[in-house]
């Protein structure tokens, strides 16, 4: 901006000063659709919701969104911008609550055939494996290995049975 002196100097002031309330509007409408990108963030975390194992499939498409437009908005206004979101908490418990769901192992152990029963059905297998008659693979291993030594045997068959009738309550 110009000082007094210095503007009476300027032959064509009123081009200036039209510059300069045209600068102002700019910085106006520059603040404007700061805001506007800021809400535009907040909704999208608020649209995320509680984040289950029942619904990581439809919140994860969220999540993402909501961090995409977060990067965006701090790569066009600096990270400070975010200091002005008050619900970013939101977003990176949604993130860490989705990453500790994906975390959990996908089996339980003795249920080898995963048919949601621990049965005799399961020790079957687990014996089966253990004389080679069969090869068990991923989750189904993983289930199979109750005591958790690294090896299938007969000793990971007997207390599959034994939970199965009562006679333990855990591996």
């Amino acid at each position: 901006r110009l000082t007094e002196e210095q503007k009476a100097l300027v032959t064509n002031i009123d081009k200036l000063e039209q510059a300069e309330r045209k600068m102002d509007e700019l910085h106006a409408l520059a603040e404007e659709e700061k805001k506007a990108d800021i809400e535009r963030l907040k909704a999208a975390i608020d649209a995320i919701g509680e984040v289950r194992e029942y619904n990581v499939d439809e919140v994860l498409p969220k999540i993402e969104a909501a961090e995409t437009l977060m990067s965006e908005l701090s790569e066009k206004y600096g990270q400070e911008v975010l200091e002005l979101v008050d619900n970013l908490a939101d977003l990176t418990a949604a993130r860490q609550e989705y990453n500790d769901i994906q975390a959990k192992p996908t089996y339980t152990l003795g249920m080898v055939n995963d048919d949601e029963e621990i049965n005799a059905s399961d020790a079957l297998l687990v014996l089966q494996h253990s004389v080679k008659l069969i090869t068990l693979e991923g989750d189904a291993f993983l289930a199979a290995d109750v005591n958790q030594d690294g090896t299938i045997d007969a000793n990971d068959a007997l207390r599959i049975l034994q939970y199965s009738v009562k006679i333990i309550d855990a591996f």
